[in-house]
């Protein structure tokens, strides 16, 4: 089947520059709220990079978003676990754990027990949260704030779905993992050539 081209894409009415503009916008946006919580974000990489153990905690796409940085982070040789899968027995709590949770509401249930599981066992825990007043918040002893869109209430009571709270948080999300790994990875002097494949394909 061939590929669309530019006149393909017009005559489909497919809207190119609407999505593009938006996440445009929603990168000028993370730039800003990054340097404007420097601290905060250079004390998370901070622990990613000491941490024997990184616990990633998160449902649904915004845990899509943080595997894409986990297996960056794994590929350099960090041990990351991700705390909603069971498939395998989890290895033990170890000293100088660290857990990142993500989540645009803060107040996802499973995101907040496994929050509250990590603290029984002195895990430090970061987050990266769109909603400052909720119990993820509250419980990090370190989180990052990342705006969450959403146009769910406004006049006309329709928007494009690239526009909901959850898209922009996800995207900024998986980004800013990106930069978290890219930081790591600086730090323990790996390049794209000395990232660990796995053997099996």
């Amino acid at each position: 089947m061939p590929l669309l081209n530019r006149e393909s894409l017009i005559s489909c009415k497919i809207d190119i520059a609407g999505p593009i503009n938006f996440y445009k916008k929603i990168l000028d946006e993370l730039q800003h709220e990054l340097e404007g919580q420097a601290d905060v974000f250079g004390r998370i990489v901070d622990k990613m990079y000491e941490a024997n153990t990184i616990w990633l905690n998160a449902t649904g796409r915004s845990l899509e978003s943080s595997k894409y940085s986990g297996m960056r982070l794994a590929q350099m040789g960090k041990r990351v676990v991700v705390t909603s899968d069971n498939t395998y027995t989890h290895p033990p709590v170890s000293d100088n754990d660290v857990m990142l949770a993500v989540s645009g509401s803060g107040k996802t249930r499973k995101v907040v027990e496994d929050i509250r599981i990590a603290k029984e066992h002195d895990i430090y825990v970061s987050s990266i949260v769109g909603n400052p007043d909720s119990p993820v918040a509250e419980l990090s002893d370190i989180y990052l704030l990342l705006k969450a869109h959403s146009d769910k209430y406004n006049n006309s009571g329709e928007s494009p779905i690239y526009k909901s709270m959850g898209s922009s948080f996800e995207f900024k999300a998986t980004i800013c993992g990106e930069i978290i790994a890219n930081e790591v990875g600086k730090r323990l002097g790996y390049k794209e050539k000395d990232l660990r494949h796995s053997p099996f394909g």
